[in-house]
């Protein structure tokens, strides 16, 4: 580029996130940090839910504590709910096996279960279990009752069908505060908005 030329504003912004199938007609709910580390961010969470569904799932319940209900419901598995990472911290492979297979186990739905003996729950841990390097974005979507879906940077989605997983997931991302209490709570503030009559 000769001095004094512009950069065109489009180069070097990242692209917008590409829903996987299914998850087009889904709601914006937060844009939230998650502080999983002495209170410093670690990553940006854009999380998007099927806003019709909850309604439908909560309807003739109380306006006080619709916001915890409808994340419990989300925890559960049976909303469709699309969440995108933006990471601010590089996180090893190795770490990051670790930190995915402790929280699945932590939310697994089945006691006495081992999640591992079940083939899409290692190849979603394997997929997903990779080096993070900032501003690396990842994707999942909850399809209920049905799959996890992942996305890795610069590759297309791939579909891990196995109810549980998506559940777990669910549970251990958005419905548990053990990861960061105040990103939890921030969650159940946008929800209360998000169902206000």
């Amino acid at each position: 580029m000769l001095p004094g030329m512009l950069m065109p504003p489009f180069l070097g912004q990242p692209s917008p996130p590409v829903p996987p199938p299914g998850a087009s007609d889904l709601q914006l709910l937060a844009k939230l940090p998650i502080q999983i580390k002495e209170g410093i961010p670690v990553a940006i969470c854009t999380v998007r839910v099927d806003g019709a569904a909850l309604r439908r799932l909560l309807r003739g319940t109380p306006s006080r504590g619709r916001g915890a209900r409808a994340l419990e419901l989300i925890g559960q598995g049976r909303v469709r709910v699309w969440l995108t990472s933006e990471y601010l911290e590089g996180i090893s492979s190795q770490l990051r096996l670790r930190r995915i297979e402790h929280w699945l186990r932590a939310a697994w739905p089945t006691p006495g279960e081992d999640l591992m003996t079940r083939p899409a729950c290692r190849a979603y841990i394997e997929a997903a279990g990779i080096e993070i390097n900032p501003p690396d974005v990842h994707s999942r979507f909850v399809e209920p009752g049905a799959a996890l879906w992942f996305q890795a940077p610069g590759k297309p989605w791939r579909r891990f069908p196995d109810p549980s997983l998506a559940r777990a997931y669910a549970m251990s991302e958005l419905a548990s505060p053990e990861q960061d209490p105040k990103y939890h709570a921030e969650l159940v503030k946008a929800l209360d908005a998000l169902l206000e009559d």
